[in-house]
């Protein structure tokens, strides 16, 4: 039985029948989503897992792919980067934004956060300055303020496609929130009103998304907040956050 392709817009075609064209196909959509599992990407290539499977398996062997340790998902090596420019390589979003990563700590009193999505549904910290953070673990969608944030630049039909993939292992009362478009409202009625960054209740932290990476943010939190370094911290994130978008 020959395997169906299923592009973007839904649409569906017969796959080419070779074992190298199939090969090629997984790559070319590995470096299309970003750091994926073999789920997700039998989803988006429209291929059986155990062609997946095997796929990454050569593309492993080639030194092409890898499996990475902490969360088992599979991505592109940064070496394609120069041969594949548009693929998003392993890290291409943490390397683009350290800069101003480094900025962000000469801030007084702060701790920061970087995160991007790094496959569908899967948004994770990626980099920061604190001991305990939660690097390379799901956060929520729904919850998190700094993925709150980095929803706020993507578009509304990238924003569902996530929220689709996160709902399929999101608790119950976070998928109800996303299936019943709740999260989208939301989302979308933040941007309408211009709102461009996710403020906790207790005036210490700042989430806010960066408008050249879609799907990326910071989080700044203070150590020791008070009104008036909340305020400060405000005005310099205003300042930092109109050189990127």
């Amino acid at each position: 039985m020959k395997d169906l392709v299923i592009d973007e817009s839904g649409h569906s075609f017969e796959a080419v029948n070779t074992p190298a064209a199939r090969v090629f196909h997984v790559m070319r959509t590995l470096g299309r989503v970003g750091a994926t599992s073999i789920v997700e990407l039998s989803f988006a290539t429209g291929l059986h897992r155990s062609t997946v499977w095997r796929a990454l398996d050569t593309l492993r062997s080639m030194g092409v792919a890898r499996k990475r340790p902490g969360d088992e998902r599979y991505e592109l090596v940064g070496s394609l980067v120069s041969e594949f420019s548009t693929y998003k390589c392993a890290r291409r979003d943490e390397e683009a934004l350290q800069a101003v990563f480094e900025e962000l700590l000469m801030l007084d009193y702060v701790y920061v956060d970087l995160g991007v999505f790094v496959g569908l549904g899967s948004f994770q910290i990626v980099d920061s300055s604190r001991r305990d953070a939660p690097i390379g673990k799901d956060l929520s969608l729904s919850h998190e303020p700094i993925a709150l944030a980095a929803q706020l630049s993507l578009t509304p039909e990238k924003r569902a496609r996530h929220h689709s993939a996160y709902a399929s292992w999101a608790d119950p009362d976070e998928k109800a929130e996303i299936t019943s478009g709740r999260l989208q409202g939301k989302l979308g009625l933040s941007i309408a009103r211009g709102k461009n960054y996710v403020a906790e209740p207790d005036l210490n932290m700042l989430a806010f998304p960066v408008g050249s990476h879609p799907g990326a943010a910071f989080a700044v939190e203070l150590w020791k907040p008070s009104k008036e370094r909340f305020r400060a911290l405000s005005h310099a994130i205003d300042s930092i956050s109109a050189l990127l978008n």
